[in-house]
């Protein structure tokens, strides 16, 4: 029975019976779209340039869909932040400041031109030297210390300058004959009796004991990068009472500064001269028995790291000592 609706021409949809249950609605909506496929197959052929401006035609253009979604998401911060912020106002494009002004670079002036019309070429280093060469305009200000427009010239510094020692910063040039210096005495120890722990006694390369104590001397040559000098001694504060008659003619007594009565002054090699401090810079030299031992003759560079300076004698002083330091050189000693 099927093969005989077939031949007749009717599709088994068309007599396929009327289901109850089916809406009218479902119906209908069914009909329409058979009869839309129907319309678009009858349809007549269309070219492609009438296809492109159809399609054309029903899109929305790019920059329309940006203004609507930019101003749908204003309005959606507009309605979340409060009435009273000033910062949800919408900024308009009109209160945006012009931009600044442009200055003329140093490529965009005007090159200098010379009389017979060429142009004038500097260079870069041309031009700095050229504003370098500029005066300078001070400005008065109310500034002690700031430079005021009718200030005299600097003068130049009047502090001395050359090679210095280390630690106190001492000119070689202040190494002179009379000046009365403060440093290590490094030598062996001749006492006997002297232990590795007594104060300032060290075993030296050579395994014997070494003495160091700090000594003033007083200089009586100057040469080119070394100075001689005599030591200073006051045998624990007893003078020469300990020495023997014959050597306290090595020694010239040294008196302290600022002594009132010189006549009071016991001078422990009564056949010398008495030496007197002038300058004085510490108050080192302050005991009555201290003498120098003028034939005890040694030489040091002056790059003295721990070199201070303590007194310097006077000009009569200074020659004196300097005579007896070359007498003992030659051989010969004063006094007895």
């Amino acid at each position: 029975m099927a093969t005989h609706q077939q031949d007749n021409g009717q599709s088994p949809q068309e007599n396929r019976p009327r289901q109850p249950w089916r809406s009218r609605r479902v119906a209908e909506k069914q009909q329409a779209g058979v009869d839309a496929e129907a319309e678009k197959e009858n349809a007549p052929p269309v070219d492609n340039a009438t296809a492109d401006d159809s399609i054309a035609g029903s899109r929305t253009p790019l920059g329309d869909i940006t203004d609507q979604v930019s101003n749908l998401n204003l309005n959606r911060v507009s309605q979340r932040r409060p009435q009273n912020n000033a910062r949800a106002d919408f900024i308009s494009s009109s209160s945006i400041p012009d931009p600044l002004p442009q200055f003329p670079s140093e490529s965009s002036t005007q090159p200098e031109v010379e009389d017979d019309g060429f142009t004038v070429v500097q260079t870069r280093a041309e031009k700095r030297a050229a504003k370098r060469r500029q005066p300078t305009v001070v400005q008065p200000t109310n500034n002690p210390r700031a430079p005021q427009p009718n200030a005299a010239p600097r003068q130049p510094s009047t502090f001395p300058s050359g090679p210095r020692t280390k630690i106190h910063g001492i000119l070689h040039s202040e190494q002179r004959p009379g000046m009365i210096f403060r440093h290590l005495d490094i030598r062996p120890c001749t006492n006997p009796n002297a232990k590795l722990s007594d104060p300032g006694v060290s075993m030296g390369p050579d395994g014997k004991l070494w003495m160091k104590k700090w000594r003033n001397w007083g200089v009586v040559a100057q040469h080119g990068e070394t100075v001689t000098e005599c030591p200073i001694y006051t045998h624990n504060d007893n003078g020469l009472a300990n020495k023997p008659h014959e050597l306290r003619g090595e020694y010239l007594s040294l008196m302290p500064f600022g002594v009132f009565d010189e006549e009071a002054f016991v001078n422990q090699s009564p056949g010398n001269p008495v030496l007197k401090i002038g300058t004085e810079f510490s108050r080192d030299l302050t005991r009555s028995t201290m003498v120098f031992r003028y034939t005890e003759l040694q030489t040091r560079s002056m790059e003295c790291d721990e070199l201070a300076k303590v007194a310097e004698l006077d000009g009569e002083s200074t020659e004196i000592l300097r005579r007896y330091a070359a007498r003992a050189m030659l051989g010969f000693v004063d006094g007895e």
